[in-house]
């Protein structure tokens, strides 16, 4: 079976991860790593001794056919759209870019172009999604969801504020697990630590009557990260952290606990990553999807900032 030739893009805290994944996958041939800094560099080296660690894109080996983007959210834009001048297939974490208008300018470059684009959002692999028919009436018309994701200041990706950091997921989780985009989103919010904001709590409506509120925090006391969703059929809780599913029915009188399997979700990533690549099928998550997400987040800070409802049709 043919490999891919693959390039790590940015050897920081997240991308010393992906490293590790594009090693371990046997339909990928790790060939590069693209890091600026000195001490960056010296640590790839130390990790991948077999791999070629170079300072810059221009100094990539000309037969690499992939790239895997881990910088800092603020580079996305200018690091894709060298790679897709490049030809290359390219995985971009979330956010695909920081600013909407980059993503559309990504979007037209690649369209005439037979290229993968895959958008890093890791959530959408959890096991229990893939269970979520058996929870249909939970996440049916008309319910009430609340999503929790929040931590201690840890003191990474400090350079964009919590929603391009953190809410990102859970707006993206919305899109995946219902299919529909809302019609508005208002929002409030802190600046604690950093001059971008640091806590975030958006409620977002769709026009059947669905409706979610979503709370973000990266200077909090303890860490959640949960989904829970009210309807008339009961109360349905999935802990993203524990890997457990709590349900209450409406017609019964305890609460049902599951567990389901924890997944190295970059691994997974990647293995879809490269089977599209080698199958021509469609990406895990598109660049139209990544699109989507920004154009939400884009909504929440419009509402962070002016303190107004946003209408998103």
């Amino acid at each position: 079976m043919s490999k891919v030739k693959t390039a790590l893009i940015g050897f920081g805290h997240l991308g010393r991860f992906h490293a590790q994944k594009i090693a371990a996958c046997e339909n990928a041939e790790f060939v590069a790593i693209v890091e600026p800094t000195q001490a960056g560099r010296e640590r790839a080296t130390n990790e991948h001794p077999n791999v070629n660690v170079v300072e810059s894109l221009e100094a990539l080996p000309a037969h690499t056919a992939a790239a895997i983007v881990a910088t800092p959210t603020s580079y996305h834009f200018e690091i894709c759209k060298r790679l897709i001048e490049k030809e290359m297939h390219v995985f971009c974490e979330k956010p695909v870019t920081d600013k909407l208008e980059d993503s559309l300018k990504l979007q037209g470059l690649i369209k005439s172009k037979n290229l993968v684009f895959q958008v890093g959002h890791s959530e959408r692999c959890h096991e229990a999604w893939e269970r979520r028919s058996e929870f249909k009436e939970f996440l049916a018309p008309g319910c009430n969801l609340r999503l929790d994701r929040y931590a201690p200041f840890k003191g990474r990706a400090t350079d964009v504020d919590v929603v391009n950091d953190l809410m990102i997921h859970d707006l993206d989780l919305l899109r995946f697990l219902l299919g529909k985009d809302p019609v508005s989103v208002s929002a409030h919010g802190f600046k604690q630590r950093t001059k971008h904001w640091d806590h975030a709590v958006a409620h977002l409506d769709w026009s059947d009557g669905t409706k979610a509120t979503i709370t973000v925090g990266r200077g909090h006391v303890h860490e959640v990260r949960s989904l829970k969703s009210v309807s008339s059929a009961g109360v349905w809780r999935v802990d993203l952290m524990k890997n457990e599913i709590q349900t209450a029915y409406a017609d019964a009188s305890e609460v049902k606990i599951e567990h389901y399997n924890k997944r190295d979700h970059l691994l997974l990533e990647q293995e879809a990553f490269y089977h599209s690549i080698l199958s021509g099928k469609a990406p895990m998550v598109s660049l139209e999807d990544g699109i989507a997400a920004v154009k939400l987040i884009d909504a929440v800070l419009q509402s962070l900032e002016s303190h107004k409802t946003v209408q998103l049709t």
